[in-house]
Order: C-alpha cells, then sequence, then structure tokens
C-alpha cells in the first residue's frame, strides 16, 4: 500500500486503492514486486482474458524514490515477456 499511496494523487485516484486490494485478493494472474536492498520499490502484473487469448498489463506503480530509474520500464518489459510466453496469448 506504501508504494501506491507515494503515487496518488498524480497516477491513480485514492478510490483505486481498495480496486488494488479487490484485484489483489482474488489474484488469478501474475502480479511481480520488484525488490532491491530488502525492499519493495515497484509492482506490476498481467492478466488474461477470453480464454487466455489476449492479455494485458495491469497495476503498474514505482516507489516515489524510484521514478526514472528504469524500475517501471523493467517491471513492464518481464510483464510482457511472460505474457509472449503464454501460449494461447494472440494479442497484447
Amino acid at each position: 500500500r506504501v508504494v501506491f499511496r507515494q503515487n496518488t494523487p498524480l497516477y491513480f485516484a485514492e478510490h483505486e486503492e481498495q480496486d488494488l486490494i479487490d484485484y489483489l485478493t482474488h489474484l488469478q494472474n501474475e502480479q511481480f514486486v520488484y525488490v532491491e536492498n530488502g525492499q519493495v520499490v515497484g509492482t506490476a502484473g498481467f492478466y488474461l482474458r477470453d480464454n487466455n487469448t489476449w492479455g494485458g498489463i495491469a497495476w503498474v506503480f514505482v516507489a516515489k524514490h524510484a521514478h526514472g530509474q528504469g524500475v517501471g520500464r523493467k517491471l513492464v518489459e518481464h510483464c510482457l515477456t511472460q505474457l509472449g510466453q503464454q501460449p494461447a496469448v494472440r494479442k497484447i
């Protein structure tokens, strides 16, 4: 929650925190955490829809002190790689 709140209200609205909690509570897809020196610096995930034939990126956020350091890019690239490895995915 701390990293999420550091990105509110610039990137996320306050009411979206409950959406994030619901998403993580009922997680059916991958969510990755970027850790640096034992601290969570960012997170990103992906979802699959329509019998896993298409997917997208979900819930990307990075700790305020790490903005502009490539953490978000690394997380998104990792998600795209994982999506590309899903055998049924035809569209991202």
